[in-house]
């Protein structure tokens, strides 16, 4: 075995090195403890400047808390006849659903069935979704309706239903990957996510959805995954600042949806934070300036902030679009008091 030479042993039990600077100095001779805290605190410095200029690199988000999420299963016997071992069938698409859902730590469980039969199953899903909700209480849980395929004249291309930011959500049966698929869709309809331009999960159109939902979609899920589903009044126990920042940006790329936003104010409001419900529902406004409802809660939250004029003249445009809507006798005995009628 080759020895090293002399004089590298001396050096290295005086525990010295050699470093040879590039531009050109001689060597210099530097304790190698010297070396090593040289070293740490250069790296104490680059690791500092990076989390001044990238926030988001230094302390990493605490993963949330895995959450059952229970589910009331209803199913019409169309749905139960043209799907042979439908819960074995159920369970599967659930599989895929939960793998989609485990970013946000969100476990699906079945804890309840029903049964509901449609006064006609060719009605569009909207309307068959009041029925069903009509007939069959959720009881704290996200009720999922379960029917089987027949022709809707008024929605040929749609595969399923369900309202957003709300527990409550239909199916329609057809093929396990795009039932599955379409399960997925529709839960994140209910986790408040509206449709969305691009190839994700939340795609617009069936053909351009994949398995996997997009980055600022698990921000979403991320803020509405404590949604508390005994209320039947939207994003209940949701974190809204988190939802406020991304529907605003969606709103900004032309990517938002106006009921949200409106949604969105009304659980501001109902939390006591009358110039975020503001915000929103001016949002929801330049979007959709005839959304009747988006009005009248503008007016109410308007009377929040002690602006009477701009709470009246909110009741009067309502009012101008729907004269006997859902809020109309409220609207207008609230104009009257306003005004100082009696």
């Amino acid at each position: 075995m080759s020895q090293r030479p002399s004089h590298f042993v001396e050096v290295f039990h005086k525990k010295r090195t050699l470093l040879a600077p590039p531009w050109g100095l001689s060597p210099t001779f530097l304790p190698l403890d010297r070396c090593f805290s040289l070293t740490t605190m250069l790296l104490t410095l680059l690791f500092a400047w990076s989390y001044v200029a990238f926030p988001s690199v230094g302390v990493a988000e605490e993963p949330p808390t895995r959450r059952i999420v229970p589910l009331k299963i209803v199913t019409d016997q169309a749905f139960r006849e043209s799907t042979p071992l439908w819960r074995g069938f159920l369970r599967r698409a659930l599989r895929q659903t939960q793998e989609q859902f485990d970013p946000v730590a969100l476990d699906f469980r079945i804890e309840e069935e029903a049964y509901w039969e449609p006064s006609d199953p060719s009605l569009p899903f909207s309307v068959l979704l009041s029925e069903v909700q009509a007939s069959v209480p959720n009881e704290g849980r996200i009720l999922v309706a379960l029917v089987g395929a027949t022709d809707r004249p008024a929605e040929p291309d749609l595969l399923g239903y369900a309202l957003l930011g709300r527990p409550y959500l239909i199916v329609e049966t057809h093929s396990a990957d795009l039932f599955a698929q379409t399960l997925t869709h529709e839960l994140g309809h209910v986790f408040g996510l509206p449709h969305l331009p691009g190839r994700h999960v939340m795609a617009n159109r069936a053909a351009d959805r994949t398995a996997e939902f997009d980055v600022l979609s698990l921000d979403v899920l991320l803020a509405t995954r404590t949604m508390d589903f005994s209320h039947n009044t939207p994003f209940s126990e949701c974190d809204l600042h988190r939802l406020k920042d991304v529907y605003l940006a969606w709103a900004e790329r032309g990517n938002g949806k106006a009921s949200l936003l409106s949604n969105l104010g009304v659980a501001f409001r109902r939390e006591g934070d009358a110039v975020s419900a503001a915000a929103c529902l001016k949002a929801a406004l330049a979007m959709e300036d005839e959304f009747a409802e988006a009005w009248f809660h503008m007016a109410r939250v308007q009377e929040d902030l002690g602006d009477e004029m701009a709470a009246t003249l909110a009741y009067e445009r309502y009012l101008s679009l729907e004269e006997a809507g859902r809020f109309s006798d409220r609207a207008r005995s609230s104009q009257q008091r306003l005004m100082g009628s009696p």
